[in-house]
């Protein structure tokens, strides 16, 4: 007998007679099927589905446990069922192409040394049952390969990928099953049994791998792999997996570096799982002990990859202090321990007033000298005159409110010396993303975890073959560099008196040609902007002293309007001169701008814009705005309103008929001398402006998009205007401040919030975000991108059009020098704060989620969640409008589709309804929506909900 093909199955028929189908329909039919049905409870749905199949086929074989055994158990069980020379599992919810068993077994005929054959899987959505990818199922190989199987293993491994696939990928002999099965130094594998399986066959011999896919791996909702208990075995496996037994058993080694870039996977999965499980108490215990014994392992494996010292020179550590009596004796306790013999340190005091210089004399070093002032000079003369003061040739200047780790030395001066870099800086906890440790290592995540020694020496593990990275900024908390680089360049500009230094600093370098690096292989704690907090208002206004003098020099270097912008500068988007003369200092275009002739074009209004407001029943507010508008200084423009009041049209026309020309959807706009009313059918925002644009892009140069419950500045279209004209963009916007609280802001160019933020120092930038309350954008472009999108009613058109704006090339330029000014929610209420905003603010993200990239990720049904429990003791209708948007979402509606009459004062005695309005949802949804309709507190339903739509987008 030479195929045995085995199928564990439970409590899914349907999926099981699909894999039953599929072997039959096989060009190489298998010796014998056999069938173990796990599902002790119930002896008779499997049996009745298989019973026409076992009277017509005798070589399938249906087998029904005594025992419950089990996902691994079943499997087991099945092994040693079968009668063949070849082994071929199949889950029962998986299928196999009908080439299968005829390309894997030729394989295996082919050369006894092979002992699995697999090939590339597809992967299906159970519920969309659309094709997906997952990076396990990623083709390793660009053509069909015969490859040493302790090569895979090892990628496997490192990459924490279980590439060779499920049970259902792969064929492999029966004898060379000469192992426990599932089973390895007293560890049992559950959740990874199929990985564990083919490492074991993989390591005597080789894998044959090829790309046609020849099976289906379905993912989805009841997918046992989803389970708590597999998310949590599955975490533990894996960890076990790095371990020295298993590495042992597999006869294969593993590198440090990798190992810890295994580490650092587990730790951001570990984290994961325990969100996704944060209200499970036993769950949390689990996870706890796994953590524990990660943090193990990570300490055990951190002092097997020491750092090797092969610095010999010696360095200077300046340290500028004023008033640190709070953080200076942790930093030089730090300090003199971590340093070598023959360092020196040199405190610079600025005149501190508390017990700072005290603490330094207390340490009684010799290595510590002290340098006290009669003033405060800042911080850049401080340094300077540290530099002056020192003997060595490497400098370290270092913050007072810092702890170093150890061979921090070492490590900072290496690049300097070795490597060919001008300065280098470590990685902190307190710092820019780009030298922040979060965005270097999972370990951050067990930040509270371990020592700042073993957070650095962790780093040194996992950056130990590429320990730097150029950059274009150094932060100045922690900056090593040379004397014979200041003998060039000079040192800190003390014309900058308190911020700004590291900047200016790493442009001369730049400008000089020198490198600068990150050292990701150090880890420095800081406390971050101690002077700032001690000082309060004084440290600010020294901060944007210094913030406009750099300025300055640097358009003394470009010239207006040719300074690079920051982020090419620096990779920075937060430098922000506040003197205005500083407004149009950065390059924005390749083009060369006449600044003084656009200032002359507007000065004449040369250009001609229409500005669009969308009323819905509130009059009051757009008078309100129109009035702003009529006050402009830029007065090339015409007001068309577009109402959707619907039933109020009659009422309009009568009452404002002599204030406004007042036209139907249909009929043409007879002239532009006084402000126009569209009267339209309500269908959304986007539909309202795409009315007014149809009829008036080809006729102006500009449209400004307005929301009408908003008042404007009398500059504020000029400088609009002034904005895309200056930075050659045809797309700008500005900043939008909250009308009742006016020194706070709801838009800034990287948010908005209904939620007023503080205002704080911007300048003119690329927007991350656009504001659909204001957009002034050159009519033409409407041709290349489109008009608003109409599916999404209200809400998410913004985001919309700002995407394909991006796709097209064009950039969103945000100016902070006018405002205008938004009440917010005054024709549907405040953010979420109600059915209607609720129910189009979650449907919409969705919509725009499947649109702009593809699938909806789980930062969305985290969100569903926060919302379901922030409602759930006081807003039924909330949550009933929660457990709709997640029908809507995966039936598909758009528009204008909520219905807030049923859904709201939803009673029990509308079930037909709602079951007639979803009749074509999946059942399975369907049922768990009206479940939760009728019981909406019920947490266990609203969880399978959200399971059910999860993983119905591959999640």
């Amino acid at each position: 007998m030479k195929i045995s093909v085995l199928i564990p199955t439970y409590n899914r028929p349907h999926y099981l007679i699909e894999a039953l189908e599929s072997i039959l329909n096989q060009t190489l039919q298998p010796d014998e099927i056999i069938i173990a049905d796990d599902n002790v409870d119930d002896r008779e749905t499997n049996f009745k589905a298989l019973l026409p199949y076992l009277e017509k086929y005798p070589h399938i074989k249906y087998v029904q446990n005594i025992h419950r055994l089990g996902g691994a158990g079943n499997y087991k069980n099945l092994f040693y069922l079968a009668r063949g020379e070849y082994i071929k599992y199949l889950a029962e919810d998986d299928i196999l192409y009908p080439e299968n068993l005829e390309k894997l077994s030729k394989i295996l005929d082919s050369d006894e040394n092979i002992t699995v054959a697999t090939s590339v899987r597809d992967v299906i959505n159970e519920v969309t049952k659309e094709k997906i990818e997952i990076p396990a199922a990623t083709q390793i190989f660009p053509e069909d390969t015969i490859i040493d199987g302790k090569i895979v293993i090892k990628k496997s491994i490192i990459d924490s990928q279980n590439y060779i696939g499920e049970f259902s990928t792969y064929m492999f002999r029966k004898k060379d099953v000469d192992f426990e099965l599932f089973k390895c130094c007293d560890f049992e594998f559950k959740a990874n049994a199929d990985w564990f399986l083919w490492m074991s066959l993989a390591k005597k011999g080789k894998v044959a791998y090829l790309t046609q896919p020849l099976s289906m791996f379905r993912f989805g909702h009841t997918n046992e792999q989803l389970s708590e208990e597999q998310m949590i075995n599955g975490l533990n496996e894996l960890l076990f997996f790095v371990s020295n037994q298993f590495l042992n058993y597999l006869d294969i080694d593993i590198d440090i570096k990798d190992k810890f870039n295994v580490y650092d996977k587990l730790i951001g999965n570990l984290h994961f799982t325990s969100l996704s499980l944060a209200q499970k108490n036993e769950a949390n215990q689990k996870l706890m002990n796994i953590k524990n014994k990660l943090l193990s392992k990570i300490k055990e494996d951190i002092n097997k990859c020491q750092y090797e010292d092969k610095i010999e020179q010696n360095v200077s550590i300046i340290i500028v202090t004023y008033n640190n009596e709070d953080t200076i004796y942790q930093c030089l306790d730090s300090v003199s321990r971590n340093m070598r013999k023959d360092d020196e340190v040199i405190i610079v005091d600025n005149n501190s007033r508390d017990n700072t210089l005290n603490i330094v004399k207390s340490f009684n070093d010799k290595r510590i000298k002290i340098l006290s002032l009669n003033e405060n000079i800042g911080y850049s003369a401080g340094i300077n005159r540290g530099i002056e003061y020192a003997k060595y040739d490497f400098y370290i200047f270092l913050n007072p409110d810092t702890i170093v780790t150890k061979n921090f030395v070492q490590k900072l001066l290496d690049p300097l010396i070795n490597h060919g870099y001008a300065a280098s800086s470590p990685l902190s906890s307190y710092v820019i993303p780009n030298q922040h440790l979060r965005y270097y290592s999972k370990i951050s995540i067990l930040f509270e975890d371990l020592s700042y020694d073993e957070i650095s020496d962790y780093l040194g593990c996992l950056y130990k073959d590429e320990p730097y990275k150029e950059s274009k900024l150094l932060v100045g908390f922690c900056l090593a560099t040379k004397k014979e680089i200041v003998d060039k360049i000079g040192g800190l500009d003390e014309d900058l008196f308190l911020g700004n230094d590291d900047l200016e600093f790493s442009w001369r370098l730049q400008l000089n040609g020198y490198k600068q690096a990150i050292v990701k292989n150090c880890f420095i704690y800081h406390k971050g902007h101690e002077s700032f907090r001690k000082s309060g208002s004084i440290a600010e206004k020294l901060v944007e002293e210094s913030t406009n003098i750099l300025a300055q020099k640097l358009v003394d270097y470009y010239g207006y309007g040719n300074v690079p912008t920051p982020e090419k500068l620096w990779g920075i988007s937060w430098f922000c001169p506040t003197d205005k003369k500083y407004a149009f200092m950065f390059k924005y275009s390749d083009k060369d701008i006449d600044f003084k002739k656009v200032e002359e074009e507007i000065k004449n209004n040369k250009y001609s814009v229409a500005i669009i407001l969308v009323n819905y029943k509130n009059w009051k507010d757009t008078k309100e705005c129109v009035n702003s508008l009529k006050n402009l200084d830029y007065k090339n423009f015409a007001i068309f309103i577009v109402d959707n009041s619907e039933e109020d049209k009659e009422i309009i026309k009568n009452y404002y008929k002599d204030e406004y020309q007042i036209i139907e959807e249909n009929e043409e706009i007879k002239d532009f001398s006084k402000p126009v009313v569209i009267l339209t059918e309500n269908k959304g925002f986007s539909h309202a402006n795409n009315v007014a644009i149809k009829k008036i892009k080809d006729k102006f140069d500009y449209i400004w998009v307005l929301n009408n419950d908003t008042v404007v500045n009398p500059d504020t279209l000029s400088h609009l205007l002034e904005t895309s004209l200056k930075t050659d963009n045809p797309v700008v916007t500005c900043k939008i401040k909250d009308f009742h609280q006016k020194d706070k802001v709801q838009y800034n160019g990287v948010m908005a919030s209904y939620i007023p933020i503080d205002d704080t120092p911007d300048r003119i930038k690329e927007a991350k975000f656009l504001s659909g309350a204001n957009l002034l954008m050159k009519s033409k472009i409407y041709d290349e991108i489109g008009l608003w999108e109409e599916c999404y009613f209200l809400y998410y058109e913004d985001n919309d059009i700002h995407q394909r704006l991006l796709k097209k090339g064009y950039k969103l330029i945000y100016t902070p020098y006018t405002e205008i000014y938004h009440k917010g929610g005054s024709t549907i209420g405040k953010w979420k704060q109600n059915e209607l905003s609720l129910y189009y603010a979650m449907r919409n993200r969705a919509l725009f989620m499947k649109k702009h990239y593809g699938d909806i990720d789980d930062s969305y049904f985290i969100e569903l969640v926060k919302d379901y429990f922030n409602n759930y003791v006081e807003n039924i209708g909330n949550l009933r409008t929660i457990f709709t948007v997640v029908i809507d979402i995966f039936t598909g509606k758009t528009g204008k589709s909520f219905n807030p009459d049923l859904i709201i004062n939803y009673k029990r005695k509308d079930e037909d309804k709602l079951r007639e309005i979803y009749k074509d949802a999946p059942k399975e949804l369907l049922e768990l929506y009206v479940k939760c309709m009728n019981k909406p507190r019920d947490k266990e339903q609203f969880t399978e909900l959200i399971k059910f739509a999860r993983k119905g987008y591959g999640q």
